[in-house]
């Protein structure tokens, strides 16, 4: 159980900081769509959008999983500046390709916790940029990523795919999450090959969200064929319900020094030196594979190679304009 205790001047910075990710003018306006756990949040982007004469809208919904976004699709389509605070994912749902297709930027806030909020006003968005922009240049010029975890090995291949850096603004007709920090892309889908070991794998159960460690699935030419530990089965148990949930999707480092990998999955996988993998869905940033699902398993302390070349080594990145800045991360 949370036992953080957020002050009130902790949760008003970090609600500023989701704030600048819009880069909002005179005449903008924003709408926060958000089940009853946020409701403090919505409170303090209220606060900071009165002082800022931003004319804000609040739509509560009970529970995306079941009510899934259908009662409010007229003005989560036609909104323009967006922010998402539920219990699971709504970055790569269709509603949300329909809001950036009219021009809207979306921000995805997944199952936000008290202490990612304590923490938030102290990110350095520069920081995060910057490491990134490394990062990402060196993943643009790679063909081929092996990854190994566990004394497991997998592999796939990037090719010409476009790379995303998650920086520290949205742009018109595209999404983020919070927190940001993170390099991705999608592969290609039948590249994936080797046995993947994840150590977190978050799923529904109920009300609530549970964490999986120790999922372990065996991949063949992009799809998972089988479930090798007793985790994957149970991620796998639910995930089959979804059309084409186990198509590789994603490949993602994160890249934000002050997140915690013991927290939400949306913040687990932003943390510097860990590495994501997605199956399900990956239009939304350069991938062809429709899904209702898009699945994340976070890698903690992986070693990765870029064509060969050692990047990351259990977690710590090896590049050495990233090593100069002498970054103190979370443990």
């Amino acid at each position: 159980m949370e036992s953080t205790i957020l002050t009130e001047t902790a949760l008003k910075q970090g609600a500023s900081r989701m704030f600048e990710l819009f880069s909002m003018g005179k005449n903008d306006k924003l709408t926060i769509i958000h089940e009853p756990e946020y409701n403090y949040v919505t409170l303090a982007l209220e606060s900071i959008a009165k002082e800022r004469n931003i004319p804000l809208t609040g739509i509560p919904i009970k529970n995306t999983e079941k009510e899934s976004l259908e009662k409010i699709r007229e003005p989560y389509q036609s909104a323009k500046n967006i922010i998402l605070l539920t219990k699971l994912s709504h970055t790569h749902h269709k509603y949300t390709r329909i809001a950036e297709a009219n021009k809207a930027k979306v921000l995805s806030v997944v199952n936000l916790s008290k202490d990612t909020m304590q923490r938030a006003g102290s990110f350095d968005y520069s920081t995060i940029e910057t490491i990134n922009a490394v990062i990402g240049c060196l993943l643009d010029n790679t063909n081929e990523v092996i990854i190994e975890n566990h004394g497991m090995k997998f592999r796939l291949k990037k090719e010409k795919r476009k790379v995303k850096l998650e920086n520290a603004f949205i742009p018109k007709s595209g999404h983020s999450n919070f927190p940001i920090g993170e390099v991705c892309v999608a592969p290609i889908e039948t590249s994936g090959d080797g046995v993947l070991k994840l150590d977190r794998v978050s799923i529904p159960e109920g009300e609530k969200i549970v964490f999986l460690d120790n999922v372990i699935f065996k991949v063949q030419n992009g799809k998972i064929v089988d479930a090798l530990s007793e985790n994957a089965k149970k991620a796998s148990s639910y995930l089959c319900r979804f059309e084409n949930w186990n198509i590789l999707a994603e490949l993602g480092i994160g890249t934000n020094p002050w997140t915690l990998f013991d927290s939400s999955i949306s913040e687990s996988e932003k943390c510097i030196g860990t590495v994501h993998i997605a199956f399900g869905e990956n239009r939304s940033f350069g991938g062809i594979t429709e899904s209702q699902s898009h699945k994340d398993g976070v890698l903690r302390k992986p070693t990765v190679f870029f064509d060969g070349k050692k990047i990351i080594d259990n977690g710590s990145i090896l590049i050495e304009e990233i090593k100069r800045m002498r970054l103190q991360k979370h443990k």
